[in-house]
This record gives C-alpha cells, sequence and structure tokens, in this order.
C-alpha cells in the first residue's frame, strides 16, 4: 500500500513538471470533416419560388473555411440563389448571391467550439418563365479546407417543373394613338381566362401590366407610337403583337364624332342642342322678317 502511494506521488510529480510540448502530443490528431444536414431536399413543384434551409455543421476539430460551389445546376430551368445565410464564426452575410457559375465562399474560419459551429444557410431556387416540364435535381459541393487537409459533402435539391396550361393571346394587328387596343386571353378549349396577367412590352421596356376581366378581355391604350407585344405569365402562349401609328385625319374626325356620340348619350340634354339651334334660327328669321316690314312702312 505504501509503494503504491509513493507512486502515485512520483506520478503526479512527474506530470507536472514535463514539458507542454509533451502535453500537446498527448492531443487528438486534427480532423477535419464537415456535416451536412440535410443533404437531400425535395422541393416538389416549383410553380414559384421556395427555399431549402441546410445545415453545415464543422464535424472536425479544426478550424475550417466553408465555400458553396455550383456542381450540375440546370439554369435553363431555374436560377438557385443564396437567399440568405448566417452563423456566429463569421461576421460577412451574402443576399440573392447567383450561384450559376461561381462558387461563394460562405466563410474564412468557421471554429469548432463544442463541436456544434455551424451555418445556416437558405438556398433559393425560382422557375424560369420558359423553362421546359420535367424532373431535375440541382446540386451543390460544400468545400471544407483546413491547414492539414480538406473534406466534401454535396447537397442535392430535387425538384419539378410542371407543363404550363395553353392559352391563346388575341390582339389586333394594328392601332392607333389614343385608341384602346382591345385584348382577350383564351384557353385552349376557347374559355375566356379570367385575370391573366398579361406584360406590355415596346422592345425590351415594360410599358404596361394588365389583369383580364371576368371575359378574359383587356384593353391598352398606347401612348407613343410603336410596336407592342404582350406576354402572359403561367401559361404556354405565343406573344402577340400590336404596330400602332398616329391617326389619319378620317380617324381623327371619327374619333371626334365618336366623343361627340358619347357625350350625347351620357347627357341626354345634348341630344335637344340641335332642337334648340332650329328654334332659335327660326326666332332669329322671324325677327328680322317683322324688322325689315316695320322698316318698309
Amino acid at each position: 500500500m505504501k509503494q503504491a502511494a509513493i507512486c502515485f506521488a512520483l506520478f503526479l510529480l512527474l506530470l507536472s513538471g514535463c514539458p507542454a510540448a509533451w502535453l500537446i502530443s498527448l492531443d487528438v490528431e486534427p480532423t477535419t470533416r464537415v456535416f451536412v444536414d440535410p443533404a437531400n431536399v425535395s422541393l416538389g413543384d416549383l410553380s414559384s419560388a421556395k427555399t431549402a434551409y441546410i445545415h453545415i455543421i464543422n464535424d472536425g476539430n479544426v478550424p475550417l473555411r466553408i465555400t458553396l460551389v455550383p456542381n450540375g445546376i440546370p439554369e435553363a430551368q431555374a436560377l438557385a440563389t443564396v437567399d440568405e445565410w448566417e452563423e456566429g464564426a463569421c461576421s460577412a452575410r451574402l443576399s440573392d448571391t447567383n450561384l450559376s457559375s461561381q462558387p461563394v465562399e460562405l466563410c474564412r474560419k468557421l471554429g469548432y467550439v463544442n463541436s456544434a459551429d455551424d451555418i445556416r444557410l437558405r438556398l433559393k431556387i425560382t422557375p424560369n418563365e420558359d423553362g421546359t416540364a420535367g424532373s431535375y435535381e440541382a446540386v451543390f459541393g460544400v468545400l471544407a479546407e483546413s491547414e492539414y487537409a480538406n473534406d466534401s459533402q454535396n447537397i442535392t435539391i430535387e425538384y419539378t417543373i410542371k407543363e404550363k396550361p395553353k392559352a391563346i393571346i388575341r390582339a389586333p394587328e394594328s392601332s392607333s394613338v389614343g385608341t384602346p387596343a382591345a385584348i382577350k386571353v383564351v384557353g385552349s378549349d376557347d374559355k375566356p381566362l379570367a385575370n391573366a396577367v398579361i406584360e406590355v412590352r415596346s422592345g425590351s421596356a415594360k410599358a404596361a401590366t394588365l389583369v383580364t376581366n371576368s371575359l378574359g378581355e383587356a384593353s391598352f391604350e398606347a401612348p407613343s407610337e410603336g410596336n407592342y407585344t404582350y406576354t402572359i405569365t403561367g401559361y404556354q402562349a405565343q406573344a402577340a403583337g400590336t404596330t400602332v401609328r398616329k391617326p389619319n385625319i378620317a380617324e381623327q374626325a371619327s374619333a371626334a364624332l365618336s366623343d361627340a356620340n358619347k357625350l350625347v348619350r351620357a347627357n341626354p340634354l345634348f341630344s335637344l342642342m340641335p332642337i334648340v339651334g332650329a328654334l332659335f334660327l327660326l326666332a332669329m328669321a322671324g325677327t328680322y322678317i317683322i324688322l325689315r316690314k316695320g322698316n318698309a312702312k
């Protein structure tokens, strides 16, 4: 018993006097490892933008530099962006960063306090307006780098683009400034489409946004001459167009007459104007005749 106590005392003495390098040599070897949760996300039907929520966790015991690398994104079908991210070890923040081709550095030094440091990442996938129906997946590589080694994991986001319903846009081929162009949108069954959103463009500039009524109708009055095209969102439809020019003299006269008729219909008193005018002329003629007779006497 006495010998055991002496041995234990000698062990403590040796431990207290050992160099710091001895203690470091007892540490676990540096481990570079990253963990992604979840690694696979299904967004389902991508009729509008959706967000995948991802945790990137330092699963090793050394600080890591984290980079998000696009690795197979079908750009023709959807656009991937870093909507937002945040974590404790880095102060920088990204918002709506395009992930089409360039890697994005999320963190220069993700720590390993209690092996629980993480990045909370939001990846937004937005469908392209002219995307083709089908099932797709966007793959991102999470690259973790330390001064000792590298590690990587993949994030796979699956989504589906459904085939858009077909529609037909009917609009006049030509019109004149000041004359509203009547537009109608119908479905493949020739029934009117209510609440269809029509985008009007002149060249590359957006001119107006229209919404059809319950009869599938809308109207657009061009502010100036030019070529205007109509497209609708959410449907497969061939764009329609109207060429707008200045009205000629006959059209101006017709428009003035039309305005006058509208004014008469809006106020019935205006319909009596011709009668009042005729009576006024008769009164003037009668007065003139009476005055002439009086002068003759």
